[in-house]
Parts: C-alpha cells; structure tokens; sequence
C-alpha cells in the first residue's frame, strides 16, 4: 500500500470520471454551444452531492500523530456514513446512469473496512462486485470490480483465474502487464519462484519499456535474494543496535510496513499471534517502519505491544533500508531461517505461521 486512507477517495474520483466502456463507438461531431447548460436531474443532483461528501476535509481528518484507535474510528465512521449514502442513493435510483458507479465505490468502501479488520466486510464486498459482473456490461465499473477481487484473492491460482477473466473482457487493456506483474508476485510470495520468473521474463520481453517491466525486474532482484545471506544493521528507535547477525539460530521476520497502511494494520493481529506462539522457540521480528514521525510510530508500538526492534529515520518511501531492498509496496517481508539466509518472501495470514513452523523444525 502507497497511500492512506484517502486512498478510497482517489479512487473515487477516478471511477467518477471514468465510466465509458472501453471499446467505445467514435464519438459524435460536437454539438454547438448553448447558453444555457444542460440541467441536471434529481439523479445527478445526488450523485454529485454523494461525490461531494467523500472529499475530506482536510482539518476534519485526525492529527498524523493521534493515537492509532483514535485514526480508525475516525476513518471506520467516515466509511459507514458513504455506505449509508450510497444505499440511500441506490435505494431511490436502484437503476439509474449512476448506479453501478455508486456500487463500485460501496465495495471499495467494504474493501477498505475489510484490511481494517471487519469481519463482514469481505462479503458485502465480494456480493457488491459479483452484482457489477453479472451485467457483463464490459465497461471500467466492470474493470474496476476485477481489481477489487484482486485485492481479495487468497492464492496465486485464484489470482492467475481473476486475472484471465480480466483478459477475456479486456484483451487490449493497458493494465494486463501490471496484473501479470502482480501474479509474478503472489508466486513469489507463495515459494513458486520458477512460475513468478517465467512471468517476469515474458513481460520483459514483451514491454521491456513499461512500468511492468521495472515491476518484473524488482521482482526478479527479490527472488535473487532466496537462499542468501541478509545484511541488515542499524540503531532501532530505542537506540539500541540491532545487527540480523547477531540472530543466528533464530527464525527472524524482516517486516516492512507503517502505521498509515490498511494492510499493514489488518495483518498485525496475525503478526502478533505468531510472535507470541514462536517466540519461545526462537522466531524474533525486525520491524522497518516507513513512518516520517517517530512519536506517533512509537506511540502505536507501545499501543499494540509489539515487543520487537524498528527501525525509522523518518524518510517515508526514501527509508534508507527499504530503498536497500527495492521495497515499493508495503507491507513486504523477509522470512529469514537460522542460518540467516532468506527463505521466503512476502508472506501473511496462515502461511506465514506455517513457513515461520517449518523453519524453526528445522
């Protein structure tokens, strides 16, 4: 995740603005200019009231440095309140020119309640977008709905068939090498280093030029990494010295992440509960914060008790270790095994419990 929050309100804006199918008809001759502009119905009247209420007003969001509790009952009860416009807007317009836009942002809305930990917000999201597909109106709300499912896919398998369908609907899209980079990934992150190569390197080949290619190419310099050696010093927050070689014998997790990234919250708990299982048998955690403040970063560690050192200089996406390892996207790990080489890459949920298990076994 690169972005707070406010992630929900730019995508917002761009599924506003982009709601054209794809394979378009060419577009009428102009038509001439008029004095009058054209007047709004009682549909449009709402849909932009309803855009309107998700710009946040930037004095109304908590202080950077609140307490972590504090930023999520903040953004939880900004979330709810959308959800209840957008019923109230599909409830009177259920099919209007608007609709499937006002659906769109209502996933989006679940999707984020969902990395922030409620328990029900997967389903509403998922029955949202699988209302948007059976249209099977080939438009960007439709492309939109598949990037929402990617966030959900549990495995590479049900990446690689999300990311299939989006082909079969969109076979010129721009975006398919981006997803491919993607699936690149999630086999990587699964241990499937040969299908996460044999992507990388079609993309290369194919748009050696574009954004994919350089995702492609930091995922290959990831994989280079398996099987050798982490160097990793540096002066934790508490100014205590931290040297991964001085964790030989131990199982040790090298996690990227921050306090204002969604993801990164919802897979704390997780985090947490594997430390706590393995701790006594030697599993240890190192944390690389992208925090720019270390006041609230410490107040959020304290919080959550997370007993393990960081590190933070402040730099945001230019923190020196990460810049190190090409991290561009949080969070990100480094299952390191007891000999100190990297074993794995990427992991969350039951897999990670279960490498960090295996590991330790051995």
């Amino acid at each position: 995740m690169k972005k707070t929050f406010a992630l929900i309100l730019a995508l917002a804006a761009v599924l506003l603005a982009r709601t054209a199918p794809f394979a378009a008809e060419p577009a009428e001759p102009p038509k001439p200019a008029t004095d009058k502009p054209a007047e709004q119905t009682p549909e449009d009247k709402a849909f932009t009231a309803f855009t309107a209420s998700l710009r946040l007003n930037p004095k109304s969001r908590p202080a950077q440095n609140a307490p972590a509790a504090e930023r999520e009952k903040f953004y939880r009860e900004f979330f709810h309140a959308r959800l209840a416009d957008a019923d109230k807007f599909l409830a009177e317009f259920p099919n209007g020119a608007h609709a499937r836009a006002i659906k769109l942002i209502a996933a989006s809305l679940h999707l984020q309640l969902h990395q922030l930990g409620d328990k029900d917000a997967r389903a509403k999201c998922v029955a949202i977008v699988n209302d948007i597909l059976a249209a099977k109106i080939k438009d960007q709300n439709a492309f939109q709905a598949h990037m929402l499912m990617l966030n959900l896919v549990e495995n590479a398998t049900e990446a690689a068939e999300r990311i299939e369908a989006v082909a079969a609907s969109f076979p010129d899209h721009e975006a398919l090498p981006d997803l491919r980079a993607h699936l690149a990934s999630k086999y990587m992150t699964e241990g499937n280093a040969d299908a996460a190569r044999k992507i990388c390197n079609s993309i290369i080949e194919k748009n050696p030029d574009s954004n994919a290619a350089g995702r492609a190419r930091a995922t290959l310099a990831k994989l280079d990494i398996v099987g050798k050696p982490l160097e990793l010093s540096f002066t934790a927050v508490d100014g205590k010295k931290v040297d991964i070689k001085d964790y030989k014998g131990k199982v040790v997790l090298v996690d990227f992440w921050a306090t204002w990234c969604g993801p990164c919250i919802a897979e704390l708990p997780n985090v947490l509960k594997t430390y706590e299982k393995f701790r006594a048998k030697g599993f240890e955690i190192i944390g690389v914060s992208l925090d720019q403040r270390k006041e609230p970063l410490e107040a959020f560690i304290a919080e959550k008790k997370m007993d393990w050192p960081q590190h933070c200089d402040g730099k945001g996406w230019e923190n020196e270790v990460s810049r190190k390892f090409g991290i561009d996207s949080i969070p990100a790990t480094f299952l390191v095994d007891k000999e100190g080489k990297v074993a794995r890459l990427d992991l969350c949920g039951e897999a990670l419990e279960k490498a960090v298990e295996e590991l330790l076994k051995k």
